[in-house]
């Protein structure tokens, strides 16, 4: 492994713009400066409205056997999927292969050669006739996703990140050019993120500076899956304790299942191609040769096919959280890939004690899926970004404490070092203004409610909901503002510098320096331990920490996570970008 180089201010990185496509001598300082204004990354339509997209780039721009790859294999994996992509009038829309909530109405789409007419519309009439009261059932929620659609596939161009609304949502101003039409559509990059899912440390004959390109996009589609698996699991399952949805999540995203999910989308035959196929794992190539008669039963993957079939499933995931936002990220996982929370290999292990208590009315009664979580938006006169993620965190049961000791004691100290409430929005009434607020401090005194006091009677009257979400967004916050901030970074060193700036004792530290650590509600046994063991004390600060987070995020949405990670408790210095 090469050694890592040296530069001033402490990091240590090497530099892909300072040496060729395949290695070789080192740029002059005129080359190197041509190089850096050619940089895709760096192209004045992508970085200015999409500056976290153009950081997960390639540094260079793709050379022409890149393009015939992408012109080979393109179209197989945009089938595989569901996301075959034609361009219309009005953008991108897709046609073709999927689940009919991206495609609009029945009919639309590409043409394909079916031999005889008469024989193509009989089939076609007996389809129609067959599918008609399955249409009915699902127009509600198609017709919800495909507003979705619209707003982050043909108008993706027109907004940007990080406004209200979950991660990866695509809402805000729009971003015009000089004579008035979109500059930029994230769409149009959707062939080059795929390519780049695909390259892998273990592909051969391939740049390297594509290798990291790739990492680069794994690196975030692993925070990607996590959030996305958080927020569906906290509204699906919100009775059962955070311990138990761990555990969940930790089954959903274990990497063993990652080669048969891309086996069974049909999008395994490029992550070990042509040669490397031969010293690939056993079940890839049973599965390449499974027509044969010598083809025997499937073995387990070996590591290096997990590790590389993570590396292509998580980078799937983050180009679709890059060019369509969350609910395409939801689509891919229980549609094309199948996941399913509820099957047994999935549930906890060890049974834990459920919540009784009563829920809010849009919790409480049938079982939400992933549709629900994906579709939902929040009614017009809400005063959250996601109000049911609001509900599903914070219990209804919290306005007990109302008027409590630690409302006159911590309060106000606690507000004054968040500097909340925050403005209201233009046009919220003042007595919106105030029920927020009122709903404010409930989640915030949840924040520092530790599981101790209340946990025999009432489980969900403690930081646990709050502190899992919270770890989530600001994984994927910390993760999005270190891509932006080193555009040449390889993955290790990222990876490195995110665990550094997010372990335990350095969330306490951040929240010991503000003094909040001082309001945290202890029972009198784990009281005089807190104060007599350091490593608790960072594990009970830490948890606060991300819990502050969770319900910054859950009240005001994501910029104001990040006001606060890098604007109140300065981490990494308070370099913040906002994408």
């Amino acid at each position: 492994m090469r050694r890592l180089q040296k530069r001033p201010g402490g990091i240590h990185r090497t530099n892909l713009y300072r040496r060729g496509r395949r290695g070789g001598r080192q740029l002059s300082q005129d080359e190197l400066t041509s190089r850096l204004l050619q940089s895709p990354q760096l192209a004045a339509g992508n970085a200015a409205g999409w500056p976290l997209l153009s950081a997960c780039l390639s540094p260079l721009p793709l050379a022409r056997e890149d393009r015939e790859w992408i012109w080979a294999n393109g179209d197989e994996i945009k089938e595989g999927l569901g996301l075959l992509m034609a361009e219309g009038g009005d953008g991108w829309e897709a046609v073709g292969q999927g689940s009919g909530f991206w495609a609009g109405e029945e009919g639309e789409g590409e043409e394909e050669e079916w031999g005889s007419g008469d024989e193509y519309e009989e089939e076609e009439e007996e389809g129609e006739e067959d599918g008609e009261e399955e249409e009915e059932e699902e127009e509600g929620l198609t017709q919800r996703f495909g507003e979705l659609s619209q707003r982050f596939a043909s108008r993706g161009s027109g907004f940007r990140y990080g406004r209200e609304g979950g991660a990866g949502e695509m809402e805000g101003e729009e971003v015009r050019g000089e004579e008035g039409e979109d500059s930029f559509n994230p769409a149009s990059k959707l062939d080059e993120l795929l390519y780049l899912s695909y390259m892998h440390r273990d592909q051969p004959d391939k740049s390297r500076f594509l290798k990291v390109a790739g990492s680069r996009l794994a690196f975030l589609g692993g925070f990607v899956l996590e959030l996305a698996l958080a927020e569906m699991l906290l509204q699906c399952y919100p009775r059962e304790p955070v311990a138990s949805l761990r555990e969940r999540a930790k089954e959903l995203g274990n990497k063993r299942r990652f080669p048969p999910l891309l086996s069974q989308a049909g999008l395994d035959r490029l992550v070990f191609p042509g040669a490397l196929l031969m010293r690939a794992p056993s079940n890839l190539r049973q599965l390449a040769a499974k027509g044969s008669a010598h083809a025997r039963p499937l073995q387990p993957a070996t590591a290096g096919c997990q590790l590389a079939a993570k590396s292509v499933f998580t980078s799937l995931i983050a180009s679709a959280y890059l060019t369509r936002g969350m609910p395409e990220v939801y689509r891919l996982l229980f549609e094309v890939f199948g996941l399913d929370p509820d099957h047994p290999d999935m549930r906890p292990k060890i049974e834990r004690v459920r919540d009784e208590d009563f829920l809010h009315a849009e919790l409480d009664g049938n079982p939400l899926t992933w549709r629900d979580v994906a579709c939902y938006q929040s009614p017009p006169d809400s005063l959250f970004p996601n109000f049911r993620l609001f509900h599903a965190c914070v219990p209804p049961g919290m306005s007990r404490f109302r008027g409590s000791d630690w409302m006159h004691r911590s309060l106000e100290a606690a507000l004054r070092a968040l500097a909340w409430p925050r403005p209201a929005e233009a046009g919220m009434s003042p007595e919106a203004k105030q029920r927020r607020n009122e709903d404010m401090v409930m989640a915030l005194q949840l924040c520092f409610l530790h599981p101790s006091l209340h946990r025999a009677e009432h489980p969900r009257f403690c930081y646990d909901r709050l502190e899992y979400l919270g770890q989530k967004i600001q994984d994927l916050i910390l993760a999005e503002n270190l891509l932006q901030s080193h555009l040449d970074a390889p993955i290790l060193w990222l990876a490195d510098r995110h665990t550094k700036l997010l372990r335990n004792r350095t969330c306490g530290r951040y929240l010991r320096a503000s003094g909040l650590h001082e309001h945290v509600e202890l029972s009198d046994e784990v009281k005089q331990y807190f104060y007599a063991n350091k490593k608790f004390q960072n594990l009970v600060s830490g948890a606060v920490f991300q819990a502050l987070h969770g319900a910054a995020y859950i009240v005001y949405g994501k910029p104001e996570v990040r006001r606060l990670m890098f604007g109140i408790f300065e981490i990494d210095g308070g370099t913040m970008h906002t994408t």
